[in-house]
This record gives structure tokens, sequence and C-alpha cells, in this order.
């Protein structure tokens, strides 16, 4: 499961199409806003969260700093425009996976939606095997 918080409609509909290109059975959620995100993040628990910094209605560190106070061991990829230094430092010590450049930096996201969904679709096939062995 994937959750997009992006209030580009362009940008969301892209990111949406590459991850259900890599495997349609891939649940995604999305929201545009900093208090949407938060509830809809903290409800279904995705096991990947692409991030964007800045928002309609507040912003990306907001999300980042609440989804790992109360998901520390959650997935959270910064995708922005506003890549700078700073902001990636800030992103990183905060406890972002990963920070990726909107304008160059897609191949790079994708890749990493792809290993997250080979590492959750090998760790639930195990636990399915698991649970036939009990």
């Amino acid at each position: 499961m994937v959750y997009l918080v992006e209030d580009a409609p362009v940008i969301r509909e892209r990111l949406r199409d590459m991850i259900m290109e890599l495997d349609h059975n891939t649940q995604v959620y999305e929201a545009t806003t900093a208090v949407e995100a938060i509830a809809g993040i903290v409800e279904k628990q995705p096991e990947l969260v692409v991030l964007d910094l800045k928002l309609e209605q507040g912003n990306g560190l907001d999300v980042l700093r609440v989804v790992k106070e109360k998901m520390p061991a959650s997935r959270v990829v910064v995708f922005t425009n506003q890549a700078s230094q700073p902001y990636r430092k800030k992103c990183m010590a905060m406890g972002a996976t990963d920070f990726f450049d909107k304008t160059q930096d897609f191949a790079k996201l994708r890749d990493m939606v792809r290993k997250t969904n080979s590492t959750t679709k090998a760790s639930t096939d195990n636990g399915e095997k698991n649970e036939h062995n009990k």
C-alpha cells in the first residue's frame, strides 16, 4: 500500500499511474493537504508514503514529523521541487527514508517503489507460508 501526498493533480496522477504500472494490485491512497494526509496515513498504515513538501494547506514537514512520531518505522520518501540541500538535510534528520527532486529523480523514485513492492510482497508471501505451516 502506498500513500501519495501531493497537491498537483498532474503529478499525483503520474505517480499513481507509475505505481499501478509496477504492480496493479497495489492499493494507492491520496491526500492533497497536511491534515488529510496525517489522518489517512495514521489510519491506513501504508508501507510507503510519497510526500511533497509544498501542499495546498499545511506542509510536508508537518506530515513527516507527525507520521514519524506516530509510526517511527514507516517509510516516508520526500518527492519535491523544494530539493535544496537544507530541505534534504532537515527531512533526512526528521526520519525520511529518502529525498528526491521532482525535476530529475522520477526514475529513482520508481526504483524505490519497485523495491518496496518487492520487499512487501516477499514479506507477505513468507507470512502466508508461515501461517500455512502452523
